[in-house]
Formats: structure tokens, sequence, C-alpha cells
């Protein structure tokens, strides 16, 4: 093989190989847990009735207010493709202002950073909220447990909403009902404080939908995501394969 013939290989390989890795992404299969009654009024069967409460809250400022089921989603998820074996999947929601639309059985979530769509600032808060609270708000077995639960939510969406401010569920554009709320506000508070320094979880993602509710999820453990499958995209193996049909026709000509 003579030296141009070498260039034009590895410089081909490098177009190739970048290509390989910038469109390869991954996906997940999420569905709601079938052991759950899908007419349960709380969170309309993804979350257990002592894993949340019913809670009024905005997402617009204060300009509109519902009454929706707030905590923990109890869902399932399987790696797409193959997705045939659905593991447990414990999470949450990090878009306030869009539902699960539960008319499809099964959602296709990309896995992505946590820190997209929101700024670096934001991620850190949330990877420091999970590393201070989750497994304090999981391992509860007081009869607090669904306002704690709903609390975690809440502070997860003042995170996203009002993360570049100040940090109170009472006021801004994500705003809880508080005087109706019990203890979620009190608790929300708490798991507020003090996230500007200290440890993340660095497991965290983002399960990423256009058409559905983002979720936030965690690697490894009960109720966290195994590793997604891999899903090539056609167009790089188009190119993959147009690039070594030319090297064929240089080696030839060589």
């Amino acid at each position: 093989m003579n030296r141009s013939f070498a260039r034009a290989v590895l410089a081909t390989l490098v177009v190739a190989g970048g290509i390989v890795s910038t469109d390869a992404n991954a996906a997940f299969l999420v569905r709601r847990d079938p052991l759950l009654d899908p007419s349960e009024p709380m969170g309309e069967g993804i979350i257990k009735p002592a894993d949340g409460v019913r809670i009024t809250v905005t997402g617009d400022g204060g300009a509109n207010f519902v009454n929706v089921g707030v905590g923990i989603f109890s869902l399932e998820a399987a790696p797409s493709p193959p997705g045939t074996t659905f593991s447990d999947l414990i999470t949450f929601c990090l878009e306030i202002n869009q539902v699960l639309d539960w008319a499809e059985a099964v959602h296709t979530y990309n896995d992505v950073s946590l820190a997209t769509g929101i700024t670096a600032g934001q991620s850190n808060m949330i990877g420091r909220l999970w590393n201070n609270s989750f497994a304090s708000v999981l391992g509860d077995v007081s009869g607090e447990r669904g306002e704690r639960a709903a609390a975690f939510q809440a502070a997860i969406w003042e995170i996203v909403e009002d993360g570049t401010g100040t940090l109170d569920v009472a006021a801004g554009n994500f705003q809880i009902q508080c005087a109706t709320a019990g203890d979620v506000c009190t608790y929300a508070a708490g798991f507020l404080t003090g996230l500007g320094s200290g440890p993340q979880d660095p497991t965290l993602i983002r399960l990423a939908s256009d058409t559905q509710q983002d979720l936030i999820a965690f690697r490894g453990g009960s109720g966290g995501l195994g590793d997604p499958d891999p899903v090539p995209a056609p167009a790089t193996l188009l190119v993959l394969g147009t690039a070594l049909a030319g090297l064929g026709a240089l080696r030839r000509r060589a």
C-alpha cells in the first residue's frame, strides 16, 4: 500500500468514525407498571397511593393551577432494541408542562445528559438534591412518605423552572398552593436548602422525549436503569459503506 493510499484510508476512517460516534445514540422503552391499576386517581396509575399525594400546582407563574397526583413514578423500562425484558424503574418528572400520555402503551425515550435543556448549574443542583435526599425519601416508612415523595418531585420542578433565582415553591414560575398541601412545602424547602455546593449523584441521566414528559433516572441498583443498547443510525452505515467502497476503488487504481 503506497503512502497516498494509506493517507486516504486514514482520512476516510477518521471521518467515518467521527460520524459513527456522533450519530449513535441509545434508547429505552418505558411503560406503566402493569401491577398498578390504571384507574387509580393517584397519578393515573403510575404513583402508588403511599408514594405520593394530590396537590395543586402551577407551572406558569400562577396563571393556571391544577390538582395533580405528585410523587414517585412507578414505571418499567427495557433497552430498545431488543426491549423484551422490562424491569422496575423508579423515576421522577422533569417537565411540569408535559404529561405522560398512556394512549400508547409503551413510549420510546432517548438516554441523554441530565443537563440537556437546562443549565449546568441546574443540573448540578439536581445531582446534589438526589445525593442528599433521594435515599431517605425512598426508604421512608412513616406516614409522611407520600408528602415527602411529593416534596422531592416539587423540589425538582422548582430547580428546573426557577433554578436561576430563589428556590421557593410558593413563588415564581413553579408554585404549590401551600395552604392546602399539608407538609409538602415544608419538606420541599428542606430539600432545597444547601444545594449550592457538595457532592452530586454521578449516575443521573435524562430520559428525553419530544412528545412525553421527560424523566430523571439513575443507573444501577434496584429501580435504576441498566445499560442501554446502542441504536445505529442508518445514515451512518450508509456513509461508512460508501467510504469503504471508495477505498476499494482507490486500491484497485493503486
